[in-house]
């Protein structure tokens, strides 16, 4: 996870005043594909979260609760 948040830290850090709009295009379609692809890891993660009934933990009664 945390190469994760170090390739985050590292987009935060971009200039976007000096990227040319052509680079800005391709970022949005690799950032959108990225969350996307992010979106499906974290649910296949909470599925496996509640397949082992990980939230009664805490006292939960479902993963809802």
């Amino acid at each position: 996870m945390s190469s994760l948040r170090s390739a985050l830290d590292e987009l935060r850090g971009d200039d976007l005043m000096d990227t040319p709009a052509e680079q800005l295009s391709e970022d949005l379609v690799e950032l959108r594909e990225t969350a996307e692809a992010l979106e499906a890891e974290w649910i296949r993660r909470l599925n496996a979260f509640d397949a082992r009934q990980g939230w009664a933990a805490d006292g939960s009664l479902s993963l809802s609760a």
